[in-house]
């Protein structure tokens, strides 16, 4: 949790809004100070019915309270509900304030209207007692707001309920109020949470809203309508299956997973609660879990995220899980939209053929109807007694967030885009995904200023040149962003493949975590598994091994509008050629796919081949000596390369200084450094910048009285191990003239071991320290 004064007074008060602080005010004032006789009007009954200084609603307008403005029985609760004397103690205020909304919800629906005018009772409540009640109108953001603020479950509690326990934390974090004034501020900083942290951080933990997408703009005012952003029709998923019970067990798979489980594990947890289902479809239903965000994964283990441990708490399943079949889950929106527009319930078969005519490769009820199952499971739609299919009140509310205007409605539908597509889960499946167009990176000038103005990236020593050249190379050729970093060991390749990505990442408003993976290439990889993992054919039924790589590619498969670097380092300890040869094959052209196994069919929920994902970019790191191998013209024909040859050390001082290193021996060290360095550039074994950070903190961490022991100890510990070669070239030059270095600035041991390998070299022809 954020520190939440701060945010008070620093973010709220930067976006604070005046206008709707004074409304919000003189409403209040206006509920409080009449006589009751003027009080119990049914115009001024209207009014508090109607009052929109509080908060803006959507849905709720439609829902009509006038007959019960001037019901005497629900004016005269109201009063008595005005006058109550509150405990002070916060959960029996809490408790009575529950009571209270019950009673007068139970005077107005269902007699005066057949849907619950929940959003308008809670704007009555939050003017009657502004000192406990938000002006958050739902209960899907009250409990997000709970889980921000780190609050248990307030079990026994409703709605506004936890409004009174929410703002007593509040008061705690922030201060307390003194005055009407405060109280309205505290209220209106509630809605800034939700909309400008908490909704926001969602979206980016869950890695599924789009950049490019039309957010809807910010709200100057508390609302009760669903911020609801969809992905574009070809990006999202192609229907999501249901077996029997789902949601249950689902929650099944939360509770076996609250203290950290592997993979087999939950697959025999999925087994032992489901018997009817086989491993394969095991594996579905925790692949399931993850894709809906209800679980993570790290390292093999498998956890609840927060939305997962919100399900498992007992909240409505709506709440969590709405928003992303409607973004996510092709035909759902169209479902929900098309029962919103109907006059009455709808047969199934009816909006089944409404649902196939939008995808016609769906030849089967398969899918659409499995969108029904899931829609009834959520508590979005039902089935009234006169037969047929429609919404609820929690799938009226989340409809409300769907487009209106037609061109909306026809982007949302994708019809035309879709017309080829084939049916969800076949083998066919058309490369739709590969004619996304790839996501744009950041500008250059953007990246160059993050660069500049991130303490952690100023500190690595890259020119703009250096970032504007890869830069370049990662944009030329889109959907093929493929580059080599080459040259010298600990010149920072990987470190810039890593910076580059946090960069653009923070600009994007991407988690880098989720959008950068290194992996380290091992020499036994002969064959793309090590990559993208393999089936286990001794397994019954067969299993698969998947890797972090693969997890990471299906994370871009799944999220084409969004960039994804993958970094491979030290890529030619194995060769290239063989355990690359499926990305170097796909990475041709707009309409190939990458191969990932051979099996024949989906297993554990792996294709066999996905779409070339366009929006990946792959940066290997290269060092070139006797313990890697070349590449061959197939790989440098498909890359951009770089070579890292050349060291900053003036640069490097300057980095080691603002890090609080201490000036005079930073000139020590760099003086001998930049002179080894001069001696054994044109024999090719100088040092990087790795190598100098480690001599610098070695003789840190030394406490004798003399730093050049130091020194001398680090050198011949960092440098020299790397000097080796024959007699053909600069090197019997170099060796000297380090020796001289060495010698000058009383480095003995390091000299001494210069002057034996100088005598090697003169007497064998070849040298190498270890010798």
């Amino acid at each position: 949790m954020d520190d939440l004064k701060a945010l008070y007074e620093a973010g709220f008060a930067a976006n604070f809004s005046k206008e709707w602080h004074a409304n919000y005010y003189r409403a209040v004032e206006d509920v409080h100070t009449l006589p009751e006789a003027a009080w119990k009007r049914p115009d001024f009954q209207m009014r508090l019915w109607d009052i929109d200084e509080v908060a803006n609603i959507g849905l709720g307008r439609s829902v009509n309270v006038s007959s019960a403005a001037s019901d005497p029985a629900v004016i005269d609760a109201l009063w008595e509900v005005k006058t109550l004397d509150l405990p002070i103690v916060a959960e029996l205020r809490a408790k009575q304030l529950d009571l209270a909304f019950d009673r007068i919800m139970r005077l107005v629906h269902p007699k005066h209207n057949v849907r619950r005018p929940s959003a308008r009772l809670v704007r009555i409540f939050a003017v009657l007692f502004p000192r406990d009640v938000l002006c958050l109108l739902d209960d899907r953001r009250i409990q997000a707001l709970r889980r921000y603020l780190k609050m248990p479950v307030q079990r026994g509690l409703s709605l506004i309920g936890n409004h009174v326990m929410i703002r007593d934390e509040l008061r705690r974090e922030i201060g307390t109020n003194t005055d009407l004034a405060t109280d309205i501020r505290h209220s209106m900083f509630a809605w800034y949470l939700w909309e400008q942290v908490i909704e926001p951080k969602a979206a980016a933990d869950s890695a599924v809203v789009p950049p490019a997408a039309t957010a809807p703009p910010p709200e100057r005012t508390a609302t009760d309508r669903p911020h609801v952003v969809l992905l574009p029709p070809a990006q999202q998923r192609k229907g999501m299956f249901f077996v029997a019970d789902n949601l249950s067990l689902l929650l099944s798979i939360l509770r076996a997973a609250e203290g950290g489980v592997g993979r087999d594990e939950m697959i025999a947890a999925i087994m032992a609660e489901a018997p009817q289902l086989k491993a394969n479809s095991a594996g579905q239903v925790l692949s399931q879990a993850v894709t809906l965000g209800l679980l993570t994964v790290d390292s093999g283990t498998y956890r609840p995220t927060e939305a997962g441990t919100a399900l498992l708490e007992g909240e409505n399943p709506a709440n969590i899980l709405a928003k992303v079949f409607l973004r996510n889950i092709y035909g759902f929106a169209i479902l929900l939209d098309e029962l919103r527009r109907a006059e009455g319930p709808v047969t199934k078969s009816a909006m089944i053929d409404v649902v196939r005519a939008c995808r016609p490769s769906w030849t089967s009820e398969r899918a659409p109807n499995m969108l029904i199952k899931w829609a009834s499971t959520l508590g979005l739609i039902r089935e009234p007694e006169g037969g047929g299919i429609e919404l609820t009140e929690d799938g009226d509310y989340w409809a409300s967030g769907l487009p209106d205007d037609p061109a909306a409605l026809e982007a949302m539908r994708g019809t035309a885009a879709l017309d080829g597509d084939a049916e969800a889960g076949s083998p066919a499946d058309l490369d739709a995904e590969s004619d996304v167009p790839a996501p744009a990176l950041p500008p250059i000038d953007a990246i160059l200023a993050r660069f500049a103005e991130d303490p952690e990236l100023r500190s690595l020593v890259f020119t703009d040149d250096q970032i504007r050249l890869f830069h370049a190379a990662l944009t030329a050729l889109e959907g093929k962003r493929f580059v080599l970093l080459a040259g010298l060991s600990g010149t920072g390749k990987t470190s810039l493949a890593r910076a580059y990505a946090r960069a653009c990442c923070d600009i994007l408003g991407l988690p880098v975590k989720r959008h950068y993976q290194e992996t380290a290439v091992l020499p036994d990889w002969t064959d793309p598994t090590g990559l993208l993992g393999f089936v286990n054919p001794l397994a019954n039924p067969p299993a698969y091994q998947e890797t972090e790589t693969l997890r990471f590619l299906m994370a871009a498969d799944s999220q084409r509008d969004q960039p994804f670097f993958l970094c491979l380092d030290e890529m030619n300890l194995a060769r290239v050629e063989h355990y690359f040869a499926p990305f170097l094959s796909a990475m041709e052209g707009r309409s190939t796919r990458l191969s990932i196994h051979a099996a024949g069919d989906v297993v554990e929920n792996v294709p066999t081949t996905v779409p070339w994902p366009r929006n990946l970019v792959i940066v290997g790191t290269v060092n070139m000596d006797e313990t890697t191998h070349p590449f061959s013209d197939k790989v440098l024909d498909r890359a951009f390369t770089f070579e890292f040859w050349d060291v900053d050390l003036p640069g490097w001082r300057k980095r080691a200084l603002a890090k609080g290193a201490a000036p005079e021996l930073v000139g020590r060290v760099g003086d001998a450094l930049e002179a080894l360095y001069a001696a054994l550039y044109p024999a090719r074994r100088h040092f990087g910048y790795r190598a100098c950070d480690e001599v610098l903190a070695f003789c840190q961490a030394f406490a004798g009285p003399d730093p050049a022991v130091a020194l001398d100890a680090a050198v011949l510990a960092k440098v020299l191990p790397k000097i080796r070669g024959d007699d053909g070239g600069a090197l019997p030059k170099a060796l000297e003239e380090a020796r001289a270095v060495c010698s000058t600035h009383a480095l003995k041991t390091s000299a001494d071991r210069l002057a034996r390998m100088a005598e090697q070299l003169r007497a064998q022809g070849v040298v190498r320290f270890w010798s």
